[in-house]
């Protein structure tokens, strides 16, 4: 709340800063920069707020900078959608990621939504690793034989993603990645502290889900699978940022 104004360029008649605004998550409140939010604007009309941290420092970009950025830069771009959960328990959030909610049966054995039909394979970084093997896939689709426009795997196996989890010692999911499978190329190299394009058309990707429970706050962010192993940085990250612009709660109309 005491960093310094930065002042950044105009455009038309507004001048993009860091200038703290105000975000609502339920009764929780925080003053964040400007400059963290993805139009570096603020919440969007419906409150909605959208961050983003430039990888590999994982800072905020500096105002208007998301203006010129080329396809290549944004590629250093680690996004977070904030939200608030308040229909139900957050951890039933969580754990509900594992498997469809469907009622049809068909589909609650479908191997790309359902974590009890997938194959546990040898753990990654610290998270268990859920594929759809051959085998799943065949078992699936001798199942849906027959019906296969209505129940049918996608036809590019690219689209099929892996899941990378984090769970406590009572099974509750901790942390879930989604991500495109290994035989996908990255799409992007290291190269010290910059991304580069090796080559391949398309960048494989990751969507990473955790939660804050002190402020009832699932995170859903999305970035180059190539940096996945920062996966606890970016967590920490995140959770810091949270912290640190947080002013406190509003309830029945009190001011925190």
């Amino acid at each position: 709340m005491n960093e310094p104004l930065i002042v950044g360029p105009t455009d038309g008649n507004f001048t993009y800063t860091n200038e703290p605004q105000l975000t609502k998550l339920g009764p929780h409140r925080f003053m964040i920069p400007a400059n963290y939010f993805t139009d570096q604007i603020g919440p969007d009309f419906q409150g909605g707020a959208i961050l983003e941290l430039v990888w590999p420092k994982l800072e905020a970009a500096p105002p208007g900078w998301t203006r010129t950025t080329n396809a290549l830069q944004q590629a250093h771009l680690v996004v977070a959608n904030l939200d608030y959960i308040d229909k139900r328990p957050l951890q039933n959030a969580m754990d509900s990621s594992l498997r469809t909610g469907s009622n049809d049966p068909i589909l609650r054995q479908d191997p790309t939504d359902n974590i009890e039909y997938r194959t546990r394979v040898d753990d990654v970084l610290g998270l268990e690793r859920w594929v759809v093997s051959e085998e799943d896939k065949a078992r699936y689709l001798k199942l849906t034989e027959g019906q296969r426009d209505r129940y049918g795997l996608p036809a590019d196996p690219w689209n099929i993603k892996d899941w990378y989890l984090r769970r406590d010692a009572q099974g509750h999911v901790l942390t879930r990645m989604r991500c495109d499978p290994l035989a996908k190329p990255d799409g992007l190299v290291i190269q010290g502290d910059t991304l580069v394009k090796d080559g391949n058309p398309r960048v494989a990707l990751c969507t990473h889900t955790f939660s804050i429970p002190s402020y009832d706050v699932m995170l859903v962010v999305d970035y180059p699978r190539v940096v996945m192993h920062e996966w606890q940085r970016i967590e920490a990250r995140y959770r810091a940022l949270m912290d640190r612009y947080y002013i406190g709660t509003e309830r029945n109309g009190d001011k925190p």
